[in-house]
């Protein structure tokens, strides 16, 4: 009887290390989502500020060629 139940503790043991193991693992691959998922979010922000940015440049240069056409049409 005292065999079988070290037997059982040892396989309790062995259980209770790997699922400590799988818990470890679950939190480290959760962390490295969430940080994943982080980094994404900020690189699409900067990505779309930078987008936003060089299409309002090119508007303000549509917006100034069409100003220079309409002085030089008012000049004729």
């Amino acid at each position: 009887m005292k065999d079988h139940k070290d037997e059982i503790q040892q396989d309790i043991e062995k259980l209770l290390n790997r699922f400590n193991e799988l818990k470890q693992s679950i939190k480290t691959k959760q962390k490295y989502i969430t940080n994943e998922s982080i980094k994404s979010k900020q690189q699409l922000s900067e990505w779309l500020q930078k987008y936003i940015n060089n299409l309002t440049a090119e508007k303000e240069r549509i917006d100034m060629d069409i100003e220079k056409e309409e002085k030089k049409a008012q000049v004729m």
